[in-house]
C-alpha cells in the first residue's frame, strides 16, 4: 500500500482532476477526501497533468468515462498504487507510459477484471524501460525468438576449437535480453513455444547463447492486455 506521504500527494494533485467533474474528479475526490495536507511533488503533478490531458481529450465521452469509473470498486486502490509507483520510478522514459496506461484500465474495465488490473499495474511496475522495448517486439507478430531479439539474427563462425571470441561477445549482447525474457516469461507475459522457424547456429551449433538464440516465445493473452494498455494505437497481432 501506498505511504501516507504519497496519500498526501494524492490529495494535492487531485485539484487537477477536480477541474474534470463529473467526468472523474468527483469520484476520485470522494474517494480521496480523507486526505487534507497539500505536498507538492514534480512527478506526480505531471502524471495528473497528462491524466488531465487525455481525459479532456475524450470529452465527448465523458458519461461512458464517469460509468466506468463508478463501475469500478478498485478505483481508489488503483489510483493510489499507481500514484506511488510513478513517484518511485526514477526513470524519465518509463514514468510517461504511466498516464496513458492509467486511463486505458478505466477505458478498458469492462474486459478486464479487477484481479488483472491489479496485476497489470504491478507487472508495469517490476518491468524496466528495457523490459518494455523487449515486450514491445512482441506487438506485431505475437512472438519472437532469441536470435531476433537480440538481433543476432546472422550466424557467427569462430575459429576452429576457439570459442572465447563468442563466448565474450554473446554474453554482452545476450545478457540484457536474458533477463528480460526471463522476468516476462515468470509473470506469463511470453510463454516458450516450439521454434517452427529458420534458425542459424553460431559457432559449431549447440552452445549456450545458441540454445538461448533459438527459444522461441508467444505473447499470452495477459501481455495483449498489458501492450493494449500501454501502446493502445499501435497494431497487436496474436
Amino acid at each position: 500500500m501506498a505511504s501516507e506521504q504519497t496519500k498526501t500527494i494524492i490529495a494535492a494533485s487531485l485539484r487537477t482532476l477536480a477541474q474534470l467533474v463529473p467526468i472523474a474528479g468527483g469520484a476520485a475526490a470522494q474517494a480521496w477526501s480523507e486526505f487534507d495536507s497539500i505536498q507538492r511533488n514534480a512527478r506526480i503533478e505531471e502524471f495528473f497533468a497528462q491524466v488531465n490531458a487525455r481525459l479532456h481529450a475524450l470529452e465527448t465521452d465523458s458519461a461512458t468515462i464517469k460509468d466506468r469509473i463508478e463501475r469500478m470498486p478498485d478505483f481508489p486502490r488503483l489510483l493510489e498504487d499507481t500514484v506511488d509507483a510513478v513517484r518511485r520510478e526514477s526513470d524519465d522514459r518509463k514514468r510517461l507510459v504511466y498516464p496513458t496506461f492509467f486511463v486505458n484500465l478505466i477505458l478498458q474495465s469492462p474486459t478486464l477484471p479487477p484481479d488483472e488490473r491489479s496485476f497489470l499495474l504491478e507487472t508495469l511496475d517490476t518491468l524496466t524501460e528495457h523490459d518494455l522495448a523487449i515486450l514491445r517486439q512482441f506487438q506485431q507478430g505475437g512472438w519472437s525468438r532469441g536470435d531476433i531479439l537480440t538481433n543476432t539474427s546472422q550466424g557467427d563462425w569462430a575459429p576452429v576449437g576457439v570459442q572465447n571470441p563468442l563466448n565474450d561477445k554473446y554474453e554482452k549482447l545476450l545478457a540484457p535480453v536474458m533477463v528480460s525474457t526471463a522476468k516476462l516469461e515468470a509473470r506469463g507475459i511470453i510463454l516458450p513455444v516450439p521454434n517452427r522457424h529458420g534458425f542459424s547456429f553460431a559457432g559449431t551449433g549447440g552452445e549456450w547463447y545458441d540454445i538461448y538464440r533459438q527459444r522461441t516465445w508467444k505473447l499470452m493473452p495477459v501481455g495483449r492486455d498489458l501492450l493494449s494498455t500501454l501502446y493502445p494505437n499501435a497494431t497487436n497481432v496474436a
